[in-house]
């Protein structure tokens, strides 16, 4: 049996297992993890707005996406909606639909960009550089600028234009994002490439495209875009289904499974890598994620059928040698909504172990924080926080995204880490804050991180960053956006760092 046929048998069987409703086949892209129409339904499901959603599992389909303005367009016409519940519907529906008609089209330009980035110093190179194992580590944090799909920036000025295209034609669905880049030099990059065959109520993805594990806004423990979008096959049901029989009480059921291989910069080159992810909702406000990240095979490791089944069943873990058949993650996640009159709030923590204590995880790190959607009668105004911690204290310094024979980076020239971007043995403190500003169709935001590293070690360096921004949508389609970003390290054993950022975009949507 090939490689290929067993990961992509595996996939099938497990999906077979998990979602047995059929459903119309629609095959659609997915509107890119990252996007700003994110933030604009997190606020609305934080409002109680859309209830059925499943929404810490990214991306969505442009079909799921109309599906749920729909349904919130439905729930604020019965209510009372706010000025900026009303904006977010408003700009939603003009750019995706209200979901009320299936059609198939082909679009040679879905929307188009143009982004112009100045720093002051390589966001990038912070110079903190950890070891593991006596070795240097590859899961350093990733400096002052990431969640962006592995785009890299230099010292000075960084050009990037890009567009998509996609076409959506019943049961089968095609999507590509090519974008040419200046730092130092020009250079084409095929951002994201990917076909979605859809039949069953299932969604077969080929390609490369990116993904977000978890109810984190700032961070994921074991998967988000920091790194580069992975070159995979992804089974998943788009639209959330209810489950025949006893398994009705989970109420809604979506499940995502992938496998891809990594390139060579992995101290073991070219392993594989494959997750497995439920979220069900049993309840409209109470959302539950289960989640598993294995890697196994690689240069001179096994891949065979029955290391792929060990890998699956956990059997072999922490044993010797090459019987190991590799290395895990996993967890999971709760959050909860109270859309409450007087003050909504959502609470959300995402908790992950590793595998070094044989099938069971432990060694745990986690993600956790609180979203208001306004504050009391402003409801102009919300605030986020958010807390990261993978430090583990004792005998396993630097355990998380850096082991013995697997790093959790991608790809081979940047070792971007897949997973949380403070990188290992670190503690993240994030807060951030909108304004809406209805006259221009936008926002207003201010933003604060706070990274302490190496808490294991000496020096623990302190990264800083503090961000000013703002997104504003004209009436014809187009958003415009900018940022300031002034960030330093501290404590690092060396001189004090201090970098500028500036980002301006513009996005023409068609």
């Amino acid at each position: 049996m090939s490689r290929m046929s067993f990961r992509f048998k595996l996939i099938v069987f497990v999906a077979c297992l998990v979602c047995a409703v059929p459903a119309p086949a629609m095959a659609s892209t997915y509107v890119p993890v990252g996007d700003d129409a994110y933030n604009m339904l997190f606020r609305l499901e934080a409002e109680g707005l859309v209830k059925s959603a499943l929404l810490d599992s990214l991306p969505i389909s442009r079909e799921e996406m109309r599906r749920l303005i729909s349904e919130a367009e439905r729930n604020a016409a019965a209510g009372h909606p706010n000025k900026a519940d009303e904006q977010d519907i408003h700009l939603l529906k003009e750019r995706f639909g209200d979901g009320r008609e299936k059609v198939k089209y082909v679009k040679p330009l879905e929307e188009a960009y143009a982004r112009y980035v100045f720093a002051s110093q390589n966001p990038r190179d912070n110079g903190l550089n950890y070891s593991f194992n006596g070795k240097a580590s590859s899961a350093n944090p990733n400096g002052f600028v990431y969640n962006n799909d592995g785009d890299d920036y230099g010292k000075g000025s960084n050009f990037r234009l890009g567009f998509a295209s996609l076409a959506d034609l019943g049961w089968f669905s095609f999507y590509i994002n090519p974008e040419y880049r200046y730092t130092d030099t020009s250079q084409i990059n095929l951002k994201k490439i990917y076909g979605v065959f859809s039949a069953l109520g299932l969604d077969l993805e080929v390609g490369k495209d990116s993904q977000w594990w978890g109810p984190g806004y700032n961070g994921a423990v074991l998967l988000s875009n920091n790194a580069e979008p992975f070159t995979m096959i992804k089974l998943t049901n788009d639209r959330p289904a209810i489950l025949p029989w006893v398994f009705k009480y989970l109420g809604l059921v979506k499940f995502t499974a992938f496998v891809t291989k990594l390139d060579g910069s992995n101290i073991t080159p070219h392993p594989y890598l494959w997750g497995l992810r439920f979220d069900l909702k049993p309840v409209p406000y109470l959302e539950i994620g289960l989640e598993r990240l294995a890697m196994l095979g690689g240069e001179g490791r096994p891949d065979s059928l029955h290391t792929w089944l060990d890998s699956f069943t956990g059997a072999g873990e922490n044993s010797s040698g090459l019987s190991n058949p590799g290395e895990q993650e996993a967890g999971g996640d709760v959050k909860v909504t109270l859309p409450f009159s007087v003050q909504p709030v959502q609470m959300y923590i995402e908790a992950d172990g590793s595998d070094q204590c044989g099938i069971y995880p432990c060694k745990w790190a986690t993600v956790s924080g609180v979203y208001l959607p306004r504050i009391l009668n402003f409801s102009r105004v919300d605030f986020r926080a958010e807390y990261a911690d993978n430090h583990v204290p004792g005998d396993y310094p630097n355990l998380w995204y850096a082991r013995d024979v697997y790093n959790f980076t991608y790809p081979a020239d940047k070792d971007l880490i897949f997973g949380e971007h403070m990188g290992t043995d670190s503690k993240d403190l994030f807060f951030k804050t909108d304004y809406m500003v209805p006259a221009i169709q936008g926002r207003v935001y201010l933003s604060y991180d706070r990274e302490r590293h190496n808490l294991s070690g000496n020096p623990k360096p302190l990264q800083t960053a503090t961000s000013l921004g703002i997104y504003l949508y004209t009436k014809d389609d187009t958003s415009i956006n900018g940022q300031y970003t002034f960030g330093t390290i501290s404590d690092a054993g060396q001189e004090d760092q201090d970098i500028d950022i500036f980002t301006l975009g513009i996005t023409r949507y068609f």
